[in-house]
């Protein structure tokens, strides 16, 4: 785009490009004039209206070929980078903060084999904090290329800081082979993966038994007590229980491990408006959650619920009251949990 009132020369003048200056009335009779300057007098034209765009400050339209951004942009689709990378070169040798631009040349210097000015590039924007994660993770694939192992890790660890977090992309893409073939690069990633998904380390995994469809009975007398709907959110770090009593009652738990602490916490609460919180100890196949609460006569109970995985697969859900500080338990329910199949769902 540029304004009239700072060109100093017009555009090439075309019957289209005085017409949009003009009203609609007036554009039948502006083609008629300006077939009458086609004769190489149009310069006159333009010297008459110089002063009235001027003076109205209209934009217009640049007539005088691509932006330079657009045009490495066509080359680059059209599988010239070279070409590209000249332009885009010359482009951020005076625009040096457009981030996008480093981007750009980044990318073209790389597909044309210039894996050490590619980086160069790429560190830019990443100094720009453009698209930071981006750029980070090109120029550790450019270091790579370039056969710069701790850069190419030090660059990748950067992007993952950054919020990279395509893991499965780092272990497959084409342009780190490299950096693949090293003895240190599987272990790399996984620690990696322990950044970016905290989450799925082996402490975090002390619920996964429960998870899934149940329908769920008492223990004793198999009498139907409902159904639970147990599931694994935010990046496998919450273990949600959605449980549907029969009587049209319902319930749902947040079941999360606390690592600063080493134990587990569950939030529970229920369509009556109830709350309670728990403090849970995970052993293979099986969580003990605790909690106290305050009884009559003023006591204080002691509540210990069992969840536990049994050799059939079920999952028992035992909950008991101590009103000695621990030394004796009594029943407060018992649940047994059968999957559901997915031919009965």
């Amino acid at each position: 785009m540029w304004r009239a009132c700072d060109a100093q020369v017009l555009p090439p003048l075309t019957s289209k490009s005085v017409s949009i200056l003009l009203p609609r009335e007036s554009r039948q009779r502006n083609d008629r004039i300006f077939e009458q300057y086609s004769d190489g007098r149009t310069i006159k034209l333009k010297r008459l209206l110089i002063p009235i765009l001027a003076a109205l400050c209209v934009t217009l339209p640049a007539m005088a070929g691509p932006e330079p951004l657009d045009h490495a942009t066509r080359l680059i689709d059209a599988g010239k980078p070279a070409e590209a990378a000249l332009i885009l070169t010359d482009w951020v040798g005076s625009k040096e903060s457009d981030g996008a631009a480093w981007i750009m040349l980044g990318r073209a210097r790389l597909d044309s084999g210039d894996a050490t000015g590619a980086s160069a590039a790429f560190e830019k924007a990443f100094a720009l904090r453009h698209r930071p994660y981006e750029a980070a993770y090109h120029a550790g694939v450019a270091r790579s290329i370039d056969g710069d192992g701790a850069g190419a890790y030090d660059w990748i660890r950067k992007a993952v800081r950054n919020g990279f977090r395509d893991t499965d992309l780092i272990r497959t893409e084409p342009m780190l082979a490299n950096l693949q073939a090293d003895d240190g690069f599987e272990e790399f990633v996984t620690k990696l993966e322990t950044q970016i998904h905290p989450c799925w380390a082996d402490d975090y995994r002390g619920l996964d038994f429960w998870l899934g469809e149940w329908g769920v009975t008492n223990t004793n007398g198999g009498k139907t007590a409902g159904r639970s709907s147990i599931q694994l959110h935010m990046d496998k770090c919450v273990v949600v229980e959605n449980w549907y009593g029969g009587t049209g009652w319902a319930g749902k738990s947040f079941n999360v491990f606390e690592k600063s602490k080493g134990t587990w916490r569950q939030t529970w609460s229920d369509s009556s408006g109830r709350i309670y919180d728990f403090v849970g100890e995970a052993s293979e196949n099986q969580m003990v959650y605790t909690r106290k609460r305050a009884a009559p006569q003023g006591k204080e109970q002691t509540i210990r619920m069992t969840l536990s995985k049994l050799e059939s697969g079920e999952v028992r859900q035992l909950s008991e009251i101590s009103e000695d500080s621990g030394q004796t338990w009594k029943l407060n329910y018992d649940f047994t949990y059968t999957r559901i199949s997915e031919s009965t769902n």
